[in-house]
């Protein structure tokens, strides 16, 4: 097999993380291949901002719980009054990523950046895990999304959308198994 169906089957979620920060370095790799990532029309339409800082990590993770509360979603409402649930799964880096108001089709492009980042980082020893839970605080009130935007110094006309977190694994991930879902073939 080669090198990168390898990465791609070997890559599992990690939900424990060491409290080591990852290199400059490797998180440098990590970034690059997302900005590498397909497009529609090319727009490149995603804006990154990482955060280190443990403080905004916990508010963006309280306050997605607060507004997940009242969800109907069993997932979504159990963790939301889980009180030791942590989002971020206390990993050291949180990749946000944000979407321009003038993409294409904006949503699937951060899709496929969130891959090219996750590959990389399966491929350098880096565990990674796509963050979808936030998407609901920063959709919940255009009040809380200017709050966010503010904060973390969002360029204007871009929407935060969900992020990564990054970090050395602190457990051995699980074996491959098989996957599900079909296809057809027609010719």
């Amino acid at each position: 097999m080669n090198d990168i169906l390898k990465i791609i089957k070997d890559r599992r979620t990690t939900r424990s993380y060491k409290k080591e920060m990852i290199t400059e370095e490797e998180l440098n790799k990590i970034i690059e291949s997302g900005m590498w990532a397909p497009s529609g029309h090319n727009r490149q339409p995603w804006h990154f901002t990482i955060v280190e800082n443990k403080e905004i990590m916990k508010k963006i993770n309280f306050e997605t719980k607060e507004v997940c509360k009242n969800i109907e979603d069993p997932l979504y409402f159990g963790w939301a009054n889980n009180d030791k649930y942590d989002a971020f799964y206390d990993a050291p880096v949180l990749i946000l990523l944000s979407y321009s108001d003038n993409g294409f089709s904006p949503i699937d492009d951060l899709g496929a950046v969130s891959q090219n980042m996750g590959l990389a980082a399966e491929s350098i020893g880096i565990g990674s895990c796509w963050i979808g839970f936030i998407n609901k605080l920063f959709e919940s009130s255009g009040e809380k999304h200017e709050e966010y935007a503010k904060l973390l110094k969002i360029p204007n006309g871009y929407t935060l959308h969900h992020g990564i977190v990054l970090g050395y694994p602190a457990k051995e991930k699980l074996k491959s198994q098989p996957r599900k879902g079909s296809y057809n073939r027609i010719k």
